[in-house]
C-alpha cells in the first residue's frame, strides 16, 4: 500500500492543502491522515472513496501503482 501513501500525500500537497484541512475534509482525525500518508496504517474503504471523490480521481487510481505526479496531472492541478 506504498503506492496509496503516496498518492494520498502527493494529492493533498498539490492542492495545497494541510492534513488538517484534508481530514476535516473527511471527518477524521489530522493523526489518521498522518499515519495513512507515512503508510502506518491503511485507510478503511470508507476514507479511501472520500479521498477519491474529494480529488476526483478514481479509487483504482489512488491505490494503483500509477506515479502520484501522473494522478496529479489526471487531475489538472499540475501546471
Amino acid at each position: 500500500m506504498k503506492h496509496l501513501a503516496q498518492n494520498i500525500r502527493v494529492l493533498r500537497e498539490c492542492n495545497n492543502e494541510t492534513q488538517e484541512q484534508l481530514s476535516a475534509a473527511l471527518g477524521s482525525g489530522q493523526q489518521s491522515v498522518q499515519r495513512w500518508e507515512k503508510g502506518r496504517v491503511v485507510p478503511s474503504m470508507f476514507y479511501v472513496v472520500g479521498i477519491a471523490s474529494h480529488y476526483g480521481v478514481e479509487i483504482s487510481d489512488l491505490v494503483g501503482k500509477q506515479a502520484a505526479y501522473e494522478l496529479v496531472w489526471k487531475t489538472g492541478e499540475a501546471s
